[in-house]
């Protein structure tokens, strides 16, 4: 009988220690350490690493999900290289979480995160886009310097807490020049001469009359429509370059640059060197200027602009010249119309398929993509619109060495002037079936189009010269003098006139 009652007592006793209550007060979870309720697998080997060394355990790749697990409510991972989070919902009492000085790059997704999480560090990670910020009552969130450009998720969550903000329950910081300060919606534009510029175009956004742009503050009319237009987007005429050289095609080439011995005063946003800022205007959901062309005249490519994002937000003509976009180009655009792109690098694809009504309207909405000279583009992802209205586009692709997808099979017609060049592993994808028009229209080709894609090249200047009786075809390319010459005719086969 005493032995029974010892052997009771023990039981009891081991279930006493190992009960843990779950996220309901009406329900509790058992867990012995040598059977854990369940595993989760862990993807990021970094992330394995920084776990095991806080004494969690493992089975191969899969966390053991035991009391330790459960109990946790802080977890210190900073600086510890982790870029997946895949796995980390397992700690679901977890309500801290340092995340600071790792590799998450470019996105951050708050639902990645427990549903009891409210204080995040993400400061010392490149993050410009953050998701789902709503998913969790957040009360303490520190934010990497890049997050001074996001004026969607960052700017909402900031207005929406304000209140919670000044009073100090909720807090929120970002790195400002290497040291985490308390969020505040006033920017700094570093160039002195793109911020006279933009204070004189858009004094609104600059709270009386200040150095510091607020990306808090609406637009007023007609600052919200101002054209937005920094250096000179065409070369100098041959007679005003001593370099000038005949032999190539002038489209490879930008001497811009000798704008910049000018000292006019429109020449003056020519001398821009650091195009920080820029973002807060184009970005801005007031703004919806019809066209904004932004132009580096400097030799070099100008590398200030490491993420560019065009928002929905009206804006319909965008031009860019000579920059290196390190972290990519983000169109969320529906209304965007006309793209043109030269001596642009540092991102492989180009997505344009938010703006699924691109080319409808060809020339009487001026639909046309004009992308030249940018050697690391790999894809276009161009627009399919479901309107039955034809879709024409005037389409100038030139000098794309890794060009590989492009599918424009899906165009109706050409308006304009399309100049097909230096497109050596494009998998060329012309429009299927053309639409008869009456519009006069130009198709030029070079040397490689006429090679390496002759097939295609002459299938399409065919199926142009039926449906458009008004079109005429050139060769780009070296004339019998030896000088360049883009306005050779040629024939539908290819042959110069």
């Amino acid at each position: 009988m005493n032995q029974r009652i010892l052997r009771f007592t023990t039981l009891v006793f081991l279930v006493t220690q190992l009960v843990s209550c779950s996220s309901s007060d009406d329900t509790v979870i058992i867990v012995d350490p040598e059977n854990p309720v369940g595993t989760q697998v862990i993807k990021d080997n970094n992330l394995i690493s920084a776990l095991k060394e806080q004494g969690y355990g493992f089975e191969g790749n899969a966390l053991k999900i035991d009391q330790k697990v459960l109990d946790t409510k802080s977890l210190n991972l900073t600086g510890k290289q982790i870029s997946d989070l895949e796995g980390i919902k397992a700690f679901e009492h977890l309500e801290e979480i340092k995340l600071a000085d790792n590799k998450f790059d470019m996105e951050f997704d708050f639902t990645a995160l427990p549903t009891k999480v409210t204080a995040i560090e993400l400061q010392g990670n490149v993050l410009y886009e953050f998701y789902n910020m709503n998913a969790l009552k957040i009360q303490k969130l520190y934010l990497p310097e890049q997050a001074k450009f996001n004026m969607e998720e960052i700017l909402t969550f900031y207005k929406e807490n304000k209140e919670a903000l000044e009073k100090g329950t909720v807090e929120m910081k970002m790195v400002e020049k290497g040291e985490l300060k308390t969020y505040t919606t006033l920017r700094e534009i570093p160039d002195p001469i793109l911020r006279t510029y933009m204070q004189e175009t858009f004094p609104s956004l600059f709270p009386n009359a200040g150095s510091k742009l607020d990306i808090a503050t609406p637009m007023r009319i007609p600052e919200n429509t101002a054209e937005f237009h920094l250096g000179l987007y065409f070369n100098l005429r041959a007679s005003k370059d001593p370099n000038y050289d005949k032999t190539i095609d002038p489209v490879t080439y930008d001497n811009t640059y000798l704008y910049l011995e000018q000292t006019d005063e429109q020449y003056m946003t020519s001398k821009i060197e650091n195009y920080e800022g820029i973002q807060y205007v184009l970005q801005h959901k007031d703004y919806g200027a019809s066209w904004v062309d932004i132009n580096n005249n400097h030799q070099v490519k100008n590398t200030t602009i490491e993420y560019l994002k065009i928002p929905d937000n009206g804006v319909t003509w965008i031009w860019m010249r000579n920059f290196h976009i390190a972290k990519g180009v983000k169109i969320t655009s529906t209304s965007l119309k006309r793209l043109k792109f030269e001596f642009m690098s540092g991102f492989k694809t180009l997505d344009l398929s938010s703006s699924a009504d691109w080319f409808v309207g060809g020339a009487l909405t001026m639909s046309d993509l004009v992308l030249s000279n940018c050697p690391d583009l790999e894809e276009i992802i161009v627009p399919k619109s479901k309107l039955p209205d034809m879709q024409a586009g005037q389409l100038q692709l030139m000098y794309l060495p890794k060009l590989q997808k492009a599918d424009f099979s899906h165009l109706n017609a050409f308006w304009g002037s399309s100049y097909f060049k230096g497109l050596p592993v494009w998998n060329v994808q012309f429009p299927r079936t053309l639409t008869a028009v009456e519009h006069n229209l130009n198709l030029a080709f070079d040397k490689v189009m006429l090679t390496v894609h002759r097939e295609k090249s002459i299938e399409l200047m065919h199926k142009v010269e039926t449906s458009a009786p008004k079109a005429a075809f050139y060769y780009s390319g070296l004339d019998e003098t030896g000088k360049w010459n883009n306005t050779q005719k040629i024939d539908k086969n290819g042959n110069i006139l």
